[in-house]
């Protein structure tokens, strides 16, 4: 089954931005303290994160935006940190909001990062599931063989539901029941498919060697402003231990 990238919902707004719109769900309204604007990651959309933003929502308002190459928002270009961030600190402003907590897991926090160094709107930033560059990966062997051209989207584009399954097993803890953590089995085989295939080169290839030069440890320091990390114990994809 495949999504359709960049097509917007009745029910989830999309935002007029420089470079094109963002995907905006419908938002959780404010109760007290500042509102957090969540970031996500590359095939992860927003709905991944439903509970979480639940729970934030008792105490906060949460923003949550699809990045470009994910989900409603979509697109194919403009997928680097820099440009996400650009895009999102445009969310920030049509939103008017002020005093936010951007947060981001795995990709997301370096949109997070960049976010917070750009907009006086960030006064904070956490950082989930991360780790400081990829000498702490234990990324799935093959993975290169996306970032090729022609080869990648097609592989990409025409991967069975199974694959995508078991592919998708290395972003839980051992044990954690995968096939039941949707509402609907079948979301995270279409965020695969809504995902841009670009997004492989931008993680797997112009990642690593960002992170090697500019770790986020450094780059936390740099910005200056009060940061949150959390890594859980039982992380597949980076040893923190």
């Amino acid at each position: 089954m495949r999504g359709a990238r960049g097509r917007g919902h009745p029910g989830y707004p999309r935002t007029p931005l420089r470079g094109g719109p963002a995907c905006l769900p419908p938002p959780h309204l404010p109760r007290r303290l500042t509102p957090p604007v969540s970031t996500g990651c590359a095939r992860v959309g927003w709905h991944w994160f439903d509970e979480v933003a639940r729970l934030l929502a008792a105490a906060h308002r949460v923003v949550r935006v699809d990045l470009r190459g994910h989900g409603r928002t979509g697109g194919d270009v403009g997928l680097d940190p820099e440009s996400q961030a650009r895009a999102l600190g445009g969310v920030l402003e049509s939103l008017d909001v002020t005093g936010v907590t951007a947060v981001g897991h795995s990709f997301g926090a370096d949109v997070a990062l960049a976010l917070g160094g750009r907009s006086e709107r960030v006064r904070a930033v956490a950082i989930l599931g991360q780790a400081p560059d990829y000498s702490y990966a234990n990324l799935p062997q093959g993975g290169v063989v996306m970032t090729l051209p022609v080869l990648g989207p097609l592989l990409h584009r025409f991967a069975p539901a199974a694959a995508i399954r078991l592919g998708l097993r290395t972003g839980f803890a051992p044990g954690f029941p995968v096939d039941n953590a949707f509402d609907d089995p079948d979301r995270p085989v279409r965020d695969h498919h809504a995902m841009s295939p670009s997004m492989y080169r931008v993680v797997l290839t112009e990642r690593r060697s960002r992170l090697a030069t500019d770790p986020l440890d450094a780059q936390v320091r740099r910005l200056g402003k009060p940061t949150l990390v959390l890594h859980g114990d039982r992380d597949r994809m980076y040893d923190c231990a």
